[in-house]
């Protein structure tokens, strides 16, 4: 029983660890982009407007 609650308390420190992570780094979607900004984003996956891995590597020359 005491292994059992040991490895309850070790993966809530985990989640606990993580979940102090996610908030440190969180930010607001608003302080990203605006409205108008996420919407072009949006738009942006048209698909002419996309380009394959292959033709990235070649342009960047990896």
């Amino acid at each position: 029983m005491e292994t059992q609650n040991n490895s309850i308390l070790s993966r809530l420190d985990a989640i606990k660890a993580e979940l102090d992570f996610i908030k440190e780094n969180m930010v607001q979607k608003d302080e990203i982009m605006t409205s108008d900004e996420f919407e072009s984003y949006q738009r942006s996956f048209d698909k002419e407007n996309l380009v394959s891995l292959d033709d990235v590597k070649n342009q960047l020359g990896l």
